[in-house]
């Protein structure tokens, strides 16, 4: 697992309260707007189902291959197999626009659930979001057992602040795949953002008995530590909220959320110079790091 965060060993000690809060509040759900969310709307990566395969990737193609992708297009115009190879050389090499020209031109030749996945995708990755949303709809029409096609939808939904309409497609999503981590993460994102706090914390929870299989995945374990141990601060369970995120800042010491939770909290409790040990290493993880993956770093 990334970083070395051991999963066991922090469900043993800190998901035993996860499942019910032990401070439970009303349910607020007065709806907020929310600003747009650091992460793109991508796939993450599998390799059990092709539809969730990334059409990013973390070099750029050689301009020979390019060359070579070009010239098997221009052979044999009418192979679709041909054209996603180019869109994705393209894609991976920064040319947006021509690579979105040529996944619209494989997903017209062969028009399955996976070409249509990788066009939604590119649309996603351009912010064209209007234009993923209705292929990813496109895509649930001939297969509505696609989680990584709702998870998505919730993600556009989530970014253009329509929090009703993605709890609900966080909740499908995760209907069909009970263990979609990501999906959990951003479902407690969008109860949290919602007001909604003891299901929020709930949701955090659930988290932390699924496997990370991937960076994305442990960076959303990890924030999810973070957010359990927020919204036991916002309740008054200070004990508690400092075990969580001493556990947090042991397992990864990079982890600037961490920091800046620790520093609030040391706060709350007088412990000045503490917390501004703990905050000025917030700031200075947040100069030198850039966030990663999905779920950015820091506050």
């Amino acid at each position: 697992m990334a970083r070395g965060l051991q999963t066991a060993g922090l469900v043993a000690v800190l998901c035993a309260g996860c499942g019910t809060a032990s401070t439970p509040v009303p349910a607020n759900t007065e709806k907020e707007t929310v600003a747009t969310p650091s992460f793109p709307v991508l796939a993450p990566d599998t390799q059990e189902d092709p539809l969730a395969a990334r059409i990013d990737g973390p070099q750029p193609v050689p301009e020979v291959e390019l060359d070579g992708l070009h010239a098997a297009v221009e052979q044999n115009p009418a192979d679709p197999g041909a054209r996603r190879n180019l869109a994705m050389g393209l894609f991976r090499s920064g040319y947006r626009k021509e690579a979105i020209e040529q996944f619209e031109e494989a997903a017209r030749l062969d028009p399955t659930a996976a070409r249509l996945m990788d066009l939604a995708h590119a649309y996603g990755s351009a912010s064209r979001l209007d234009d993923a949303e209705a292929v990813y709809h496109r895509v649930l029409a001939a297969r509505p057992d696609v989680p990584v096609a709702l998870y998505h939808l919730a993600n556009i939904a989530f970014t253009k602040a329509e929090l009703g309409r993605a709890t609900e497609l966080y909740r499908r999503a995760i209907g069909h795949d009970p263990n979609h981590l990501l999906a959990h993460y951003r479902l407690g994102i969008a109860l949290k953002t919602r007001r909604q706090w003891v299901e929020a914390y709930q949701t955090f929870g659930k988290v932390l008995n699924l496997e990370p299989n991937d960076a994305e995945e442990a960076s959303a374990f990890e924030n999810s530590l973070y957010e359990i141990a927020m919204l036991d601060i916002q309740h008054g369970e200070l004990k508690r909220a400092e075990e969580t995120l001493i556990v947090l800042i042991e397992s990864n010491a990079d982890h600037a959320q961490a920091h800046y939770g620790y520093g609030q909290l040391l706060l709350r409790q007088g412990r000045v110079v503490e917390a501004q040990r703990e905050l000025q290493t917030h700031a200075q993880l947040r100069s030198s790091h850039k966030p990663t993956g999905t779920v950015a770093t820091g506050k």
